[in-house]
């Protein structure tokens, strides 16, 4: 991270220490080539623990390295992920023992502290080879810091807020290497399996995640970088977490410090941040559960209400939320449907259909499709028509659907011209003896065979309606001939 990049972040941590209430434990680690985890309790001199970044460590070699091993609340009972916690030893101050305390503070002591290591916070002084890329532990950092809370507060509510300005380089969760000459890795490569780092680097953040739902703990990110950060690694823990994910070009653009600035704020423009729920359902025995969609946690419990079937995290009755928000809704899936974007990702679809798949039928496949979604998101009574009715959240998708169908990505020109081509070679398919078609075109020499066939509503005899071709013929038209047979038909004899 370059000096100003460091300076925007440093001015973002230091405002955001300001909305902390006074009773909200905060611990600092920085990182680079190497970790370092700050004790914060050691007021005499700036105390710092270092980790190397190329190696993988435990948890209980995290905890052993800060003296930290013999902590209870960091041993975790047995039973399903996220149940069974001894709570640390809390003294009568209401904060954990002296042990713990060194790394944690309340923000009204530990925020002058914090100050002054932001100030003193300087770039990664190890020197950087020409064409190689800035070593960067990420995943090491994260993994400590993890470790750190689950001593700490293992089964009470607390964020990691991660700021990283660029790639992981160095030790497990890298996702590419420190050569300039290898590009990141790009969706062809993960489409096609040919990014060395990336399923290693998604089991590490697998592991990492497992350990953060049985500690109740929330991953955030807040990448900042021209580069890739990572993000689709680090994936897999930020959505069982319930973390938040803000992508910018640089710590001092407005999309961070908005955004940033709003995690920590109070009143009515509070995220209403949350942390360490459970959801349960009980139901009835006639009622099966086959799963739950949303940035939860399945806590594996089994009962006979799990349906055979799933869909999002099944196969329980229970789930850990690690992080919630005022927004928060697992029960209405309705309400979280986007009708604009999910009319962008059916053209994409569309789109990609037509170009890979030589007989797609864009039409019926959209028809289908917005069948299948009112059958199932729709109130009805069956087989009665009047009495349909879609959500408001739904209410406007079928007519995008509608304008998608006729327009000029999925109805081209040439579909046009060739529809009567078609039509006419389904029909002859079905007829025997087979009959003579006649392709002709207006005025030309073959169109005398059309004409001959037409009903003349407009001759040379009468007025035709303005704009309309006269056909030289003496032949009636229909509604002449029907007049007279009408006439003829109830005159006297």
């Amino acid at each position: 991270m370059i000096e100003e990049e460091l300076a925007f972040a440093r001015s973002a941590l230091q405002q955001a220490l300001e909305f902390l209430p006074d009773n909200a434990l905060v611990g600092f680690v920085s990182f680079g080539t190497q970790v370092q985890v700050h004790e914060l309790g050691y007021a005499d001199m700036s105390k710092v623990y270092v980790f190397r970044g190329s190696k993988e460590m435990t948890k209980e070699q995290v905890l052993d390295q800060l003296g930290l091993g013999g902590i209870a609340g960091g041993r975790r009972v047995g039973g399903a992920p996220g149940q069974g916690f001894q709570k640390g030893v809390v003294q009568g101050g209401g904060f954990p023992n002296s042990g713990v305390s060194r790394f944690l503070l309340p923000a009204s002591d530990g925020a002058y502290i914090i100050q002054s290591l932001l100030e003193e916070l300087v770039t990664d002084q190890w020197p950087v080879a020409p064409g190689n890329r800035s070593l960067r532990c990420t995943g090491v950092a994260l993994s400590v810091a993890a470790g750190l809370l689950g001593a700490c507060m293992p089964g009470t509510g607390a964020r990691i807020v991660a700021l990283v300005g660029g790639p992981c380089t160095e030790g497990p969760g890298s996702i590419i290497s420190k050569d300039l000459s290898d590009p990141v890795r790009s969706h062809k490569d993960l489409d096609k399996d040919a990014a060395p780092y990336f399923r290693k680097a998604v089991q590490f953040y697998e592991e990492l995640s497992k350990q953060m739902v049985s500690q109740g703990h929330v991953l955030d990110l807040f990448a900042s970088a021209l580069d890739q950060v990572g993000v689709a690694e680090m994936k897999v823990v930020i959505e069982r977490t319930g973390g938040l994910v803000v992508l910018a070009e640089s710590f001092g653009h407005s999309v961070f410090k908005d955004s940033f600035r709003r995690v920590f704020e109070k009143g009515e423009e509070s995220l209403g941040l949350s942390h360490n729920g459970m959801l349960e359902i009980n139901c009835s025995k006639d009622i099966k559960i086959q799963g739950i969609i949303g940035s939860c946690t399945s806590l594996e419990k089994k009962g006979p209400s799990v349906a055979s079937t799933v869909i999002g995290q099944g196969n329980t009755t229970a789930w850990r939320l690690c992080g919630l928000d005022k927004n928060t809704c697992l029960t209405e899936l309705v309400q979280g449907f986007d009708q604009e974007a999910a009319a962008v990702v059916m053209a994409r679809l569309t789109s990609y259909k037509m170009e890979s798949e030589e007989t797609f039928d864009a039409t019926r496949w959209l028809d289908r499709n917005l069948i299948r979604l009112c059958s199932k998101f729709g109130d009805y009574r069956k087989d009665d028509p009047t009495s349909f009715a879609l959500n408001p959240s739904f209410s406007l998708f079928p007519q995008f659907m509608f304008n998608l169908r006729r327009s000029q990505f999925v109805q081209a020109f040439a579909q046009l011209l060739q529809a009567p081509h078609d039509d006419a070679e389904l029909i002859i398919r079905d007829r025997f003896p087979v009959p003579r078609l006649v392709v002709c075109d207006q005025h030309g020499s073959q169109a005398r065979f059309l004409l001959a066939k037409l009903n003349p509503s407009a001759t040379y005899n009468n007025e035709g309606a303005a704009g309309m071709d006269v056909i030289f013929t003496d032949d009636v038209n229909l509604q002449v001939f029907f007049e007279h047979l009408q006439r003829l038909a109830v005159q006297s004899s």
